[in-house]
């Protein structure tokens, strides 16, 4: 057998042990993942950060995830770095589909479409679509949604002390890689208690609550060797921890109820941080989570398991949202907001109700079985209506970037040919923008019926066209997008140049005199200094 046959021999070996379902969600990950962000992929959107980090990954030890830092000196060292918008874009679709395979695993899903829903929901749930917009830092976050999956995969299928410690591992990676996605692993941790007792495997209250101690010391562990190598880096780098958010802000017991109540109370208006601004959204994703309560109490009235065991399972189903929000849970600063890029866990307000359909039926009364195929069908629509609908809002978001991205290129090219123009203008001057992140332009316009680009109210995806200007990358947007502008242009971020007498004196930019030579500087006013 010569090597290309083995190789050919060891694939088929490999897909040979996936089941169908493992098959069918990849399959509707690809699938989906290209009908929805197929846009982003194929043309390069430069918003927010992804406008100038084209060689980065973006924040790394300063912010805890070494994991992201080392993946990063690997790169540099070999491959290079690069936001590249189909590799980067395709990669984490790719790893979104392995995530989905081990999500089958988990749940030993037989329905093919179940598959197919829960696929195509994993990979068009809109927090995707804002983690486009840090395209060249997308493939690494999406493959530690995979890390997440692995951590509780490890301890799931099977319950020991060596499981708990590798998968703590599995844990601090996922940490390492991006913190959003603790919640990730702690709903699937609650998720799988519940089914348990579902199914009738938990035979006690006490084997109950040796699967959430074991969950518990777990989490922490894998807290503590993620807190533990953070700190070790920060150290011997010689890094500032960078206080984005308040992170690093000492946590604040006292405000933890305010913290928590706020957390319910985002859960509750399903607006999932402007993810459902769309009221349909909001009313079809309410819908499902009621038909979920009904199911779960539906299934446990059901359960062969002993009621005591019911009664303590209903403390783990309850706080099944709370794991899905524990994302807000993570810091007390008044700086600290949740978007988003961070909340990818709520994707299992839909998943949740998919994976309990396959145990929804068989009931001994003939109403409660009626009902119980009533609700599934109602589920399956509901959720597939959802997974459309986001396709559908992927897309919109995509256009909504690229409307201001046009609109941006134009007048960042006007805004340069104005500085050459202005008299006495050569090339060797300094070019001094003051307020460039408070444009005063009245000749920006709205872009017509603009309330139908309001109804995208994804994280990093600007609002206008001046939102976009205001933004703090607009000098990298001009040296790396249009070619224009070197080591002479300047930002006034500490105002001096705006406190001079001449330059409080000066319009703002476009009037006559918004532009100025001062002390052979060019000085652009934008706007009002603050």
């Amino acid at each position: 057998m010569n090597v290309t046959s083995t190789i050919e021999g060891k694939i088929k070996e490999f897909i040979g042990r996936l089941t169908e379902t493992q098959k069918y969600v990849f399959f509707s990950v690809i699938v989906f993942g290209l009908f929805a962000h197929g846009f982003a992929l194929f043309n390069r959107l430069s918003v927010h950060d992804n406008s100038h980090c084209l060689f980065s990954l973006g924040a790394s030890y300063e912010v805890n995830r070494w994991g992201l830092g080392i993946l990063y000196r690997l790169m540099v060292y070999t491959t290079k770095t690069f936001s590249l918008p189909l590799f980067n874009g395709f990669m984490s679709i790719v790893f979104i589909g392995i995530a989905g395979m081990i999500l089958m695993d988990i749940f030993e899903i037989k329905s093919k479409l179940i598959a197919t829903i829960i696929g195509g929901l994993m990979v068009v749930f809109p927090m995707v679509t804002s983690v486009f917009s840090f395209m060249f830092t997308s493939w690494p976050y999406f493959m530690g949604l995979v890390f997440a999956f692995q951590a509780a995969r490890v301890l799931i299928k099977e319950l020991s002390v060596k499981n708990v410690f590798i998968s703590s591992l599995w844990l601090a990676l996922t940490l390492s890689i991006y913190q959003a996605y603790l919640g990730v692993v702690v709903t699937l941790f609650l998720l799988k208690m519940l089914l348990d007792v579902i199914d009738g495997k938990t035979e006690s209250v006490a084997k109950y609550a040796i699967a959430g101690v074991s969950d518990l010391i777990e989490l922490g562990l894998g807290l503590g060797i993620w807190a533990v190598i953070s700190k070790i880096f920060i150290k011997i780098k010689h890094i500032t921890p960078n206080d984005y958010k308040g992170w690093t802000e000492p946590y604040n017991i006292a405000k933890f109820p305010k913290v928590f109540a706020n957390a319910i109370k985002n859960f509750l208006t399903f607006r999932m941080e402007g993810i459902n601004a769309l009221r349909y959204l909001r009313m079809l994703t309410l819908l499902i989570f009621i038909l979920s309560v009904v199911m779960i109490v539906m299934l446990l009235i059901k359960s062969q398991a002993k009621l005591v065991v019911k009664l303590s399972s209903i403390v783990g189903a309850v706080l099944i949202p709370v794991a899905m929000m524990v994302v807000y849970l993570l810091s007390t600063s008044d700086m600290f907001a949740v978007t988003t890029l961070m909340i990818y866990a709520e994707v299992f307000v839909f998943i949740i109700p998919l994976i309990l359909i396959e145990r929804f039926e068989e009931f001994e009364n003939a109403i409660a079985n009626k009902a119980a195929q009533l609700i599934a069908f109602i589920m399956i629509i509901c959720t597939s209506v959802v997974t459309l609908g986001y396709v559908y809002l992927d897309n919109a978001a995509y256009n909504k970037a690229a409307i201001f991205q046009e609109q941006a290129v134009v007048y960042m090219t006007a805004l340069i040919a104005n500085i050459k123009a202005t008299p006495g203008f050569s090339d060797d001057m300094d070019i001094v923008f003051v307020g460039f992140n408070n444009v005063e332009d009245s000749t920006i316009n709205e872009v017509a019926e603009k309330e139908e680009l309001d109804g995208i109210q994804l994280e990093k995806y600007y609002n206008s066209l001046e939102e976009m200007i205001n933004y703090g990358v607009n000098v990298q947007f001009m040296r790396d997008h249009l070619g224009i502008g070197n080591e002479k242009i300047i930002i006034d971020e500490e105002n001096e140049v705006s406190e001079l007498p001449e330059v409080k004196a000066m319009p703002t930019y476009p009037n006559e005199g918004g532009i100025a030579i001062i002390d052979n500087k060019v000085i652009v006013k934008m706007g009002e200094e603050n």
